[in-house]
């Protein structure tokens, strides 16, 4: 099967021009909210903008069809050159398992390359042979490679090797000479630690200091803690118990070494049971303290996202840009900002930083490919130096805001559009982030927090705050995933997408899965373009069901349960509060009209409220977390169980490794009507009704819905609305997922194949149009009002407890839902 995650195949050498410092892309939004409602902010010629180019490093093995996976990693970077650790592994064939001499050893690949800066490999050292001896001269039974690392200049590859006499493992290292490339003798890691203490990182910190940390586990009531073993330029190393200084701290983990000058070192702390620790190690007096840095927790700063750079420096990396945390000020200072680069931010974002010189900035970034059992990694190196002048300058400025997460999809298609659009350029803001949101509150979770509660309570304060801006000129023009806001879904928010899906400017309803854009519809507005979408229902064996059932009543959904399913719910891991919200979501065009007016004085809502009662927990046991899947004399047994759709690859998989012969179907979540399946919406755009500059969001828009758009948003987990792309993906999954079932073949006899739930027989081509079905077949999109979700939540549980009638709450329900209409107008 495929890991979907964005590859660029194409190897760009030249020049592009990215903006960073001076008027940056948060700056130039600030610009745009602060001019008058109807005026189009564009890009001046001042503004700053930095050349980059992007070069791929070739690992040699890109064509050679014998390798299973190759992956690369940065070293070091010298004056002239990368130094890069190359590992994977050759294909292993049946053949070869069964011959007596197999070792897996032989199949790995193991080379150490150098690269010139401009990405040109100048030399190559293989030691997938090298052979450690052990004391007595022999072959150790297998060794492995941990990693390879930078260590006093020079390259050091650490090995695990397997004593046989002893049964223990064995630590080795052996350095590459940094001058001739060659390797150097393997030298014993000899360990002097307790039997409860683990050698974990060696590091070089301060000015020419190296830390060993070693993790002590608990003996009795004791707590974990770390051992830190110092070794200063002369060679002497001093000793800091941890467990002896702090007592009381339980450590869990120490991982991040941050140079904060040439005498102390931040080391953040995971603890048990509380927030992060942060204590300060002074190489010039060997103390510990514990240091209070707030102010980076202030600024949302993860100690796990920080970078340091050998010659100096301390950043943070995200999918915003490049910062500098300056400890001496406490203050965080930009140094690259992605907001003003036209850069894919799917690839940069988990870029890593080499090196900054206080303009210029090279950076190392990694993108993955998985087709069948098939791994590769391509690695490329981004290097960005001041502009003269901005080539985007006239360049009318759209801003994008998604009030979800972003998605690789997403962020490649805002690239390939400021790449080719003469008129536009769009910038994306986090703004209006549910995640972001989440990220800046005080929130103190515990067992008790209600999780769902909160995430409605979040969506609703967002929606607000859009409104409230949209209304005032100030937001967004191209708003994404505002699909599950039913507060926007209004003509003075969004405007009707209608207007453009008349197939005269190149998009036409007829090109999309026609049926899901219907239901998406607010009356007979599209106030949201659906991207792609989910399918969600229960999967179950068509002979357990009657005849042209697609769904379940609620009274069907009982009798199911306790005939077909041996009393285990299929919905068995939702509480009674989110079983309640994902059924009412399900069908809320039966509560909800198309102007927002919610009708709960009805049977309906009555009946759905009475079984979420009467079948669900207020909380769900520990006991009920087990596999869907139980295993019966040996074989697989089919359980019916909740079922997300989000691509063809969900749905094949209950093929490949699960016990779905074909004979199971999709049906709809339990309701009034016994309706079928419905679709989450996973990603939609719309575009705002006070945008100065519609038209040309929309040209945006258009481009994701091109099939090359789509296809990638496929990539990303989700069904593509456009159907050229879904018949472009469908076929390609399905051989995907039928190599895997070849090479399952291979290793696994028909008896084990039983056992473990794992097909060995082909999947059929006619799955496709069995799948195509399913969406066909979809009427309704599920959703809810944030608001109106907020109220249900709360009120709902005094009739659950008896405390008031089903009426009252329904009374009490209905006004505080109509009053918060009324206040929206």
């Amino acid at each position: 099967m495929r890991i979907f995650k964005k590859v660029i195949s194409t190897v760009l050498t030249g020049s592009i021009l990215f903006g960073v410092i001076g008027l940056t892309g948060c700056e130039k939004l600030k610009q745009l909210i602060n001019t008058p409602a109807g005026t189009a902010v564009k890009i001046a010629e001042t503004d700053p903008w930095f050349d980059s180019t992007r070069v791929q490093l070739d690992t040699g093995y890109e064509d050679n069809d014998e390798v299973e996976y190759m992956s690369m990693q940065n070293i070091m970077v010298t004056d002239d050159s990368f130094v890069m650790y190359l590992y994977g592994m050759w294909k292993i064939s049946e053949a070869d398992i069964e011959d007596p001499s197999f070792d897996y050893a032989d199949y790995m690949i193991s080379e150490i390359a150098w690269y010139s800066l401009d990405g040109v490999k100048q030399d190559t050292l293989d030691f997938s042979s090298l052979q450690i001896l052990d004391d007595n001269g022999n072959p150790y039974a297998a060794c492995y490679v941990n990693n390879a690392k930078e260590f006093g200049g020079n390259v050091v590859i650490s090995y695990s090797c397997y004593d046989e006499t002893s049964m223990s493992k064995v630590l080795y290292e052996v350095t590459v000479d940094s001058q001739t490339h060659e390797l150097g003798e393997p030298v014993k890691v000899e360990s002097n630690y307790a039997e409860n203490e683990y050698a974990e990182n060696s590091v070089e910190v301060g000015d020419g200091y190296i830390l060993q940390t070693v993790w002590m586990s608990p003996e009795g009531d004791e707590n974990f803690s770390y051992k830190f073993y110092i070794t200063d330029p002369s060679g002497n190393t001093t000793i800091i118990d941890m467990s002896r200084e702090f007592p009381e701290d339980n450590i869990y983990d120490i991982s991040t070494f941050i140079n904060v000058s040439e005498t102390e070192v931040l080391l953040p702390a995971s603890m048990d049971g509380s927030d992060d620790t942060c204590y300060m190690l002074n190489l010039d007096t060997f103390e510990v303290t514990k240091v209070d840095m707030q102010w980076l927790s202030d600024a949302n700063v993860s100690f796990w996202n920080l970078t340091t750079l050998p010659d100096g420096g301390c950043f943070i990396c995200d999918e915003d840009g490049i910062k500098k945390v300056d400890f001496e000020n406490e203050e965080i200072v930009d140094v690259l900002d992605y907001g003003a680069c036209n850069v894919d931010r799917s690839e940069v974002s988990y870029a890593s930083l080499l090196s900054y010189d206080g303009s210029s900035v090279v950076m190392m970034g990694t993108t993955s490919e998985n087709v069948g059992t098939t791994y590769r990694e391509t690695s490329f190196i981004y290097t960005y130096t001041p502009a003269e002048t901005n080539p985007n300058a006239g360049k009318t400025i759209l801003s994008i805001a998604t009030l979800d997460n972003w998605s690789a999809a997403l962020y490649t298609a805002i690239y390939n559009f400021n790449q080719t659009s003469s008129d536009y350029y769009v910038i994306p803001t986090n703004e209006y982030s549910a995640s972001e949101y989440y990220e800046s509150q005080d929130y103190e979770d515990n067992e008790d927090t209600d999780y769902q509660a909160r995430a409605l309570e979040i969506k609703s304060t967002m929606s607000n705050q859009l409104a409230i801006d949209i209304m005032a000129g100030e937001g967004p023009d191209i708003i994404v995933n505002g699909s599950s806001y039913a507060q926007l879904s209004n003509p003075d928010y969004l405007i009707d997408m209608n207007t453009y899906l008349n197939g005269e400017d190149g998009v036409s309803r007829d090109q999309m899965f026609t049926n899901i854009v219907d239901a998406a519809q607010t009356g007979d507005a599209l106030f949201n373009v659906p991207l792609t979408y989910s399918m969600e229902g229960i999967l179950a064996l068509q002979d357990t069901l009657e005849d042209g059932q697609i769904g379940f009543t609620f009274d069907q959904m009982v009798e199911f349960i306790d005939e077909e399913c041996n009393g285990s719910n299929p919905l068995q891991y939702f509480s009674r509060n989110e079983a309640f919200i994902y059924c009412f979501s399900a069908m809320s065009d039966v509560f909800v009209d198309s102007d927002g007016k919610l009708n709960l004085d009805n049977d309906d809502f009555v009946n759905l409220v009475n079984f979420c009662r009467d079948n669900f927990l207020e909380t769900v046991p520990e006991y009920i977390y087990e596999d869907s899947m139980y295993y019966e004399e040996g074989a697989t047994t089919f359980q019916p169980t909740l079922q997300n759709l989000y691509n063809i690859d969900s749905y094949l998989s209950s093929y490949a490794y699960g016990a779905n012969d074909g004979t199971a179907i999709l049906c709809g979540l339990p309701s009034n009507d016994g309706r079928g399946p419905v679709a989450t919406i996973e990603y939609s755009v719309g575009i705002s009704a006070q945008s100065a500059s519609a038209d040309g969001a929309w040209t945006f828009v258009k481009s994701l819905l091109s099939e090359e758009a789509q296809i990638d948003f496929e990539s990303d987990y989700s069904n593509p609305i456009l159907i050229s792309a879904f018949d472009a993906t469908a076929q390609e999954s399905l051989d995907s997922y039928n190599e895997s079932i070849e090479t399952n073949a291979a290793y696994y006899t028909e008896e084990e194949a039983r056992e473990y739930g794992i097909r060995l027989d082909p999947i059929p081509d006619t799955v496709i149009d069995d799948y195509r079905g399913i969406i066909e077949s979809i009427s309704s999109v599920s959703g809810m009002d944030s608001a109106v979700g907020s109220i249900l939540l709360e009120e709902l549980p005094a009739y659950f407890e008896g405390q008031k009638t089903i009426d009252e709450v329904i009374s009490i329900i209905t006004s505080r839902a109509q009053t918060i209409i009324d206040e929206r107008g």
